[in-house]
């Protein structure tokens, strides 16, 4: 919590810092002040950490380039969107019925 003078501790490094050190958080849950738990330096380290511990390589065929969507680099993810759209193209035209 924040006390009086506007410093607020974190709780990666328990150290008091002031307000202006913590991002402010826009879902608010009960009992909470409107800001981060960690200060803008911790909570920055978490998250390069998460994204080097978690970053995901293409699953395509011999491509090490780094996951865009669907565990798919850029180029695997547009030829699969072009693909999807051929086969409901095709798809369309065989269902019509011409009556």
């Amino acid at each position: 919590m924040i006390d009086n003078n506007g410093f607020k501790d974190c709780k990666r490094c328990n150290t008091p810092k002031h307000v202006d050190f913590f991002y402010k958080l826009k879902a608010l849950r009960p009992n909470d002040d409107g800001f981060d738990y960690y200060c803008k330096a911790c909570r920055n380290l978490a998250v390069k950490k998460t994204f080097k511990t978690n970053r995901v390589k293409c699953s395509g065929q011999d491509c090490n380039k780094p996951n865009y969507a669907r565990q798919l680099c850029r180029m695997h993810y547009d030829r699969s969107i072009r693909q999807e759209k051929k086969f409901l193209k095709r798809k369309r035209f065989y269902k019509e019925d011409p009556l």
